[in-house]
Parts: structure tokens; C-alpha cells; sequence
């Protein structure tokens, strides 16, 4: 035994509730540790001290019978840990499918390489999205409507996206339009 468990050992000594093996091994220390003798025989008068003073106590049976309810809760305690056990391992497992799940659903959604709005794309010519500069003038957007035959179908939205219809699919107007940094922020084709 090393110092450490000695020490933890020493009221269990006291008390002569060490195994045979434990209590050997704890009088061979015992005789060649001046301070642990010490220790014990401070610690067999308070003992018999306190069992001088003490009227109540429970006796030796109230300690077997401490003993046996300790044992109980303890089996007790070991038989509901073996259930939470069990709920923990369903619960990560069931965490782990949600998400597999999760991985594949954004899988399938990235994969989707048109965009439709959820209004449904029901135009027969171009759709663009829009995002103008927080300073452009009301006249300025309908000059350039105009100069391209754009008409805005829905917007602003939350974050300032306009949709307009173009009267004929052509990249050259949206290659124009991106050469409006003054007054355009951002375009997109649908």
C-alpha cells in the first residue's frame, strides 16, 4: 500500500472492517510507521470516546442493517443505470439517422439545378432578378426598364431582389445590364 491508501485505509483498520488480505498488508506498514501508529491510537480513544458518550446508538445490528440497505440501493442504482444506459445508446443511434437523413435531403436539394420561384414560372420569356443600389432614383430604374422593354413583375422584396420579365431572351441585355455597377448591386437570370 502507498501513503495515499493508507490513509484511506486507516478508519476501516480502526473500525476492523478490512479483508484479512487488507488488514495484513495494513499492520506490516503499521509496524514500521511511527506516525501511523500514532494515527490509529488517536483514533481508537476518540472511538472509545465517543462510544462512552453516545447513549443512541444504533449498535451492531443497526449497522448490518445499514449495511444490507446500502447494498439494496445499491443494486437498485445499478439496475436503473443499466436502463439509462440503454435509452443513452437509442438516443445517439437515433441522433445518427437524423442525421444520415439531414446529409442526404441537402444532397438531393443541392442536385436541383434549376430554379423555380414558388409562384410558380409561368413567363414565356426571360426572368431576371434584380438588386438595384440603395440610392438609385425611381426615374433611373424606369429609364433602364424601359431601355431594355423590362417590366417588373413582383418586388422589392425583403432584401430588395425586383423580378422583371424581359420581352425576348437575350444575354446581351443582361450582360448590359451587369455593366450598370452605378446603378445595379446584383443580377441573376432565373
Amino acid at each position: 500500500m502507498n501513503n495515499q491508501e493508507l490513509k484511506e485505509n486507516l478508519p476501516w483498520y480502526v473500525n476492523n472492517t478490512l479483508n484479512d488480505e487488507q488488514q495484513a498488508e495494513f499492520e506490516q506498514q503499521l509496524s514500521n510507521n511511527a506516525e501511523l501508529k500514532q494515527e490509529v491510537k488517536f483514533l481508537n480513544a476518540l472511538r472509545q470516546h465517543v462510544k462512552q458518550n453516545i447513549s443512541h446508538s444504533p449498535g451492531e445490528m443497526g449497522l448490518q442493517r445499514l449495511k444490507r440497505q446500502i447494498k439494496k440501493e445499491s443494486e437498485q442504482n445499478s439496475s436503473s443505470h443499466k436502463s439509462i444506459t440503454t435509452w443513452r445508446t437509442l438516443a445517439i443511434a437515433a441522433s445518427l439517422v437524423l442525421v444520415v437523413q439531414l446529409g442526404i435531403m441537402i444532397n438531393f436539394v443541392q442536385r436541383e439545378d434549376t430554379f423555380v420561384p414558388l409562384s410558380g414560372n409561368n413567363y414565356s420569356s426571360s426572368v431576371i432578378q434584380v438588386q438595384f443600389k440603395s440610392d438609385a432614383t425611381e426615374s433611373r430604374i424606369r429609364e433602364l426598364l424601359i431601355s431594355i422593354e423590362g417590366s417588373i413583375i413582383n418586388g422589392p422584396s425583403k432584401n430588395g431582389l425586383y423580378r422583371i420579365q424581359l420581352k425576348t431572351d437575350d444575354d446581351k441585355i443582361i450582360s448590359r445590364l451587369r455593366m450598370q455597377t452605378d446603378l445595379i448591386d446584383f443580377i441573376s437570370k432565373e
